[in-house]
């Protein structure tokens, strides 16, 4: 629904609804507020608030020149909006852009449509991006593009086989993703929106794996520069239960490390069964 406020400004009266959760935004208002999503406190200036504030409203230029409050209704109306900095943006903040009239598409929240080898290859280009000493700033445009692909050319074909995964990117191609991170561009706005998404996704699938990457997802790697992933592939590929190094790649991500889990514990239980045969 969303929250009513009123504004009483030289005897005129204006009314707006203010979105009050990430679900209630306008595609138009999500688009622009997800860059914000997470900022630091310390990194909330007057001009970001204010920036804010009038996506929020929907207002007109003209309107926010001539508005006049007082400043505890610019502390209200900031408390109203806060949550744009608060509440972690779980679904897509659009479904894709468009470069030189072609379409990219993001991937599905939860990685809902996200193969093991998309998932290794975008931690590691993270990984690289958000290097405390030595950030590669190219490692950006490379995330975006592993995860955002064009729609298939054979997608009425493929939606119609038993090969369907409700996946309309193309295949991941490694060649195409570095063409494309080096030549085309994307506004700041729009890279920032897409990596706060898969910040908050990926950290969502590291905590749902709390075996692997610890409680809070947060467990230190034994490689620093993220090619553990692909290391992690090759090795459950050795052991043949899922196939070849291309189909463990191919794997939704969700099944393979459900199926992983699964023999994780299994093995806990037979480790723990053992013991006690020895005690």
């Amino acid at each position: 629904m969303g929250k009513k406020i009123k504004f009483v400004n030289k005897g005129k009266s204006n009314t707006f609804l203010v979105p009050e959760s990430w679900q209630e935004c306008k595609p138009e208002q999500l688009r622009k507020l997800a860059p914000f999503n997470m900022l630091r406190e310390e990194l909330r200036n007057r001009q970001i608030w204010e920036h804010v504030v009038q996506i929020m409203l929907r207002c007109k230029p003209n309107f926010w020149k001539k508005l006049v409050m007082s400043l505890d209704e610019w502390w209200w109306l900031k408390e109203q909006c806060k949550w744009i900095f608060e509440v972690p943006l779980q679904q897509q903040p659009f479904a894709f852009f468009t470069i030189k009239g072609v379409n990219y598409h993001l991937p599905a929240p939860a990685y809902g449509n996200t193969s093991a080898l998309e998932l290794a290859l975008a931690n590691i280009a993270f990984t690289e991006y958000a290097h405390p000493d030595e950030p590669k700033k190219e490692a950006l445009d490379q995330l975006i593009f592993i995860l955002c692909r064009p729609e298939r050319k054979n997608l009425k074909k493929f939606r119609a086989s038993n090969d369907w995964n409700g996946d309309v990117r193309e295949p991941f191609n490694e060649a195409k993703m570095l063409d494309r991170s080096r030549r085309l561009a994307l506004p700041l706005d729009d890279k920032i929106a897409i990596l706060n998404y898969f910040v908050q996704m990926n950290n969502g699938f590291l905590e749902m794996y709390p075996e692997f990457f610890g409680k809070s997802g947060k467990k230190e790697p034994r490689y620093k520069d993220g090619r553990g992933w692909v290391l992690m592939l090759k090795n459950v590929a050795k052991e043949g239960g899922f196939g070849d190094f291309d189909k463990v790649c191919e794997m939704p991500v969700h099944l393979l490390w459900a199926s992983l889990l699964d023999d994780f514990i299994t093995n806990e239980e037979l480790q723990a069964e053992a013991e006690k045969q020895y005690q």
